[in-house]
């Protein structure tokens, strides 16, 4: 006897149907995280113990658990009893809007002291932005921002009247929304300057002028957060038109979430080595996230890797700016750094296929290719520019008597060994 046959269920496609195929290639397509989303997981995981510098915290990537207690470790006596001292005066100061740790115990010998943190859910004001990857909580709006930079600043006054200096950090900031997400926002008050804390005689510190330094800087970085917050309704013409930031503001800010980092960084109206480094040290990761492909550059990743390019090329606007007198080897190095990631990506855009692991050795520079490995005329026009550009910078950079060094140099191809990360570049046009 024959068993019956089976009945599929419904709605069931039949194996190796073409509708099938094309809808898991769709459904693919929409689990695929875009590059940048992954670049930004790789640095939120890295960021999990991550300590301010320059304040007493324990600052993770993930938000706090409700009522959490956290052990603090410190490195000498001095910074133990600065902070003993901190959070001792902290729960007796009248008049604070912001919610406080409450001091659970102190090791005196191991040199420890736990919190308690208020049962609430406790966020860092750098995941609660629009551009925050990884959330699905509601994102803040720019009244709640302005709300919150104010009570900041009204608890900064009464925390320098009672000469206890606040961290003017606002990377590590967190906030406390004690009632529901629609409640009023206030931030937890944890982070606090331990150069000036572990001063024991206040007295001999210009309690004025540093109120007025560390306000001048919160608010600076305020204004980077309610950008943030408002990039979606404001219109291009609005974008361009926007305020011009300054690094040493935005940059603490990308390093703690890099979710948003093109928006910002076309932001920045300054040229610093240090913004160089960092425009570097990102786009370089990006390109070695990038795989082979043997087909053209999907809508969303040509879209992605034009943000990139776009950031290259305004950080290089910016370096041209630069007076002579005022340019060292570290403006050249980094110039011709931003010209070889800025070739590269043009490559990635608009290649027809991409042959090339993790982008290393992908730039000859003596040779581009053929027109017709390329998406258009246009973008075979567009990488010989940057090949030029790439060329001349390091010219340049040789003609200083220096060298040329860092994860850039991995994407030029040698022409005489065909090995990549050398340095022997023919330079004659």
């Amino acid at each position: 006897m024959t068993s019956p046959p089976k009945h599929r269920t419904q709605n069931q496609t039949p194996p190796h149907h073409p509708l099938r195929q094309t809808m898991d290639r769709k459904a693919k397509a929409r689990r695929e995280i875009p590059l940048i989303k992954r670049i930004a997981r790789n640095r939120m995981k890295a960021l999990k113990l991550q300590f301010p510098t320059d304040s007493w915290s324990h600052t993770p990537s993930q938000p706090l658990r409700q009522g959490d207690v956290i052990l603090h470790q410190f490195s000498d006596l001095e910074r133990f009893d600065g902070a003993v001292r901190t959070f001792t005066r902290l729960q007796s100061i009248s008049g604070l809007a912001g919610l406080r740790p409450r001091l659970r115990s102190q090791d005196h010998n191991r040199l420890q002291i736990q919190l308690q943190y208020p049962d609430y859910k406790i966020w860092r004001v750098v995941d609660r932005l629009r551009y925050s990857s990884g959330w699905t909580v509601m994102p803040l709006q720019v009244h709640q921002i302005r709300q919150l930079r104010d009570t900041l600043l009204n608890d900064i006054n009464t925390l320098c009247a009672s000469h206890i200096a606040f961290s003017n950090d606002m990377s590590f900031l967190r906030i406390v929304q004690p009632q529901n997400l629609y409640s009023t926002i206030l931030p937890l008050l944890e982070t606090f300057d331990r150069d000036v804390c572990i001063e024991r005689d206040s007295n001999i510190i210009n309690w004025a002028e540093l109120k007025k330094r560390t306000v001048r800087k919160i608010e600076r970085q305020f204004q980077v957060f309610e950008f943030l917050a408002q990039f979606d309704s404001l219109t291009q013409s609005q974008r361009e038109s926007y305020m011009k930031f300054h690094p040493k503001y935005v940059l603490p800010i990308l390093k703690a979430n890099t979710s948003g980092w093109p928006l910002v960084m076309l932001q920045v109206g300054r040229y610093t080595p240090e913004l160089a480094r960092y425009a570097i040290k990102y786009v370089s990761e990006a390109l070695y996230e990038l795989k082979e492909r043997s087909h053209l550059p999907s809508k969303d990743c040509c879209e992605e890797l034009t943000r990139y390019s776009n950031v290259l090329r305004h950080v290089l606007r910016l370096s041209t700016k630069i007076n002579s007198a005022k340019r060292g080897k570290h403006l050249l190095a980094n110039r011709a750094n931003l010209c070889i990631l800025y070739a590269a990506m043009s490559v990635h855009r608009h290649a027809k296929i991409m042959e090339h692991k993790d982008s290393k050795g992908l730039l000859r520079l003596d040779c581009p290719g053929l027109p017709d490995t390329y998406t258009s005329c246009e973008g075979f026009d567009s990488v010989i520019t940057a090949y030029s550009e790439t060329r001349e910078a390091i010219r340049i950079l040789y003609d200083a008597s220096e060298k040329l060094e860092g994860h850039a140099s991995q994407l030029i191809c040698d022409e005489k060994s065909g090995s990549y990360g050398s340095c022997s570049i023919k330079l004659s046009s």
